[in-house]
């Protein structure tokens, strides 16, 4: 008989910040680094990324292509991490254009930085830093699209993930085209 594994967990304070995270050891000690660099002293406003095309060491030159492409609707921020310079249409809802938006910001985590996921923590602040506003839970409008297979979830609680599919990544692609078109 095997024996099951238990599942590894964290729970830390840090001044006004807490941080719980319950999985893999490997999963929950990736996503306490995230939170440590969530956390650290922010460099001065003079020292901050305006634009997408200042991306020194952005790996490759499809991701330079990427990034240059899509200028419009990404800013990448000093944190490494991407936040929407221009939202989707709200036209099918609040709900939707949250999903939308996260979808977007999920691809393009994984097109310029070559991270698959995303914890729950990172997703709602860049989507606030987007405009979004405040979300309480963000699985909430996601729910649909977790249903319809363009996302998946990993972890639970403070310790969520998120990655995009190979479906959601198409459905990205097109809701970014939609963007530029509303742009033009």
């Amino acid at each position: 008989m095997m024996e099951e594994k238990k599942p590894y967990k964290l729970r830390i304070k840090i001044g006004q910040a807490e941080f719980e995270a319950e999985g893999s050891e490997e999963t929950v000690k990736a996503q306490f680094k995230e939170f440590q660099d969530l956390i650290v002293k922010k460099p001065n406003p003079s020292e901050q990324r305006e634009s997408v095309s200042n991306t020194e060491n952005m790996g490759d030159s499809e991701t330079q292509r990427f990034v240059e492409e899509y200028e419009s609707i990404f800013k990448i921020n000093d944190d490494k991490t991407l936040s929407l310079r221009v939202l989707p249409s709200e036209n099918d809802g609040k709900f939707k254009q949250i999903a939308d938006s996260a979808l977007v910001l999920l691809y393009g985590f994984n097109k310029v930085f070559s991270r698959t996921d995303v914890t729950a923590l990172t997703l709602t602040r860049v989507l606030r830093e987007s405009g979004i506003g405040v979300i309480k839970r963000i699985d909430v409008p996601l729910s649909q699209y977790l249903k319809d297979g363009f996302i998946t979830r990993a972890g639970k609680g403070k310790g969520t993930s998120y990655r995009t599919s190979n479906k959601g990544n198409t459905q990205a692609n097109a809701l970014i085209q939609k963007m530029i078109e509303h742009l033009s």
